[in-house]
């Protein structure tokens, strides 16, 4: 059964880390410099909303997921 989870847009990314401070849970800054979304279940969808509003640039948004691709 697929899962709502984050996807974060490495082409738009700016790297603010805003996000991680909501949800360091699911995302995770990279050597680039840019948040991934490392897993993007692992918070509530309420502070995954809020991690998606908060994006200065629209980078992040929702994805579904296979089971296979997460793991929590």
């Amino acid at each position: 059964m697929p899962k709502k989870g984050a996807y974060v847009d490495q082409n738009i990314c700016i790297g603010c880390t805003l996000c991680t401070q909501i949800c360091p849970n699911v995302y995770q800054m990279q050597d680039d410099g840019k948040s991934k979304a490392v897993n993007p279940t692992a918070d509530t969808e309420e502070k995954i909303q809020q991690s998606i509003d908060a994006c200065p640039v629209t980078a992040i948004s929702w994805k579904e997921y296979s089971d296979d691709e997460v793991t929590g």
